[in-house]
């Protein structure tokens, strides 16, 4: 699954991290709206897939730049700063992971991220 680290932090694309919690309690589904660029998150209904989730792409070379997008969770949500990468929007993994009820853990020897859902 890609990932880009952005200033010391580990960013994953949205809908990767939906697909991967699918079926779990903590699954969540999104829409985004381009005319008013707003990202839309559904808490506690299953992901439905658009086909480019979970991709092995490498970013190597990419460009990230910070996105003016506004998230939906029920309420507008201003503290999460979005990137855009490759045409997909990334969040910062503690934030995704915060707003859908993920636990995070890193494991240092192996540089193993895992997350844990009920």
């Amino acid at each position: 699954m890609p990932a880009c680290n952005i200033n010391g932090y580990n960013y994953f694309k949205l809908r990767d991290i939906a697909a991967l919690v699918n079926n779990t309690d903590a699954a969540f589904n999104i829409s985004y709206n381009p005319l008013s660029s707003s990202v839309y998150i559904y808490p506690g209904e299953p992901y439905r897939f658009v086909g480019n989730e979970l991709s092995d792409s490498e970013l190597a070379d990419y460009e990230a730049s910070a996105s003016n997008c506004t998230i939906y969770n029920g309420s507008s949500m201003t503290s999460y700063t979005p990137y855009v990468i490759n045409g997909n929007i990334y969040f910062k993994l503690r934030d995704i992971c915060r707003m859908a009820g993920i636990d995070v853990g890193w494991d240092d020897k192996t540089g193993t991220i895992s997350l844990s859902t009920n």
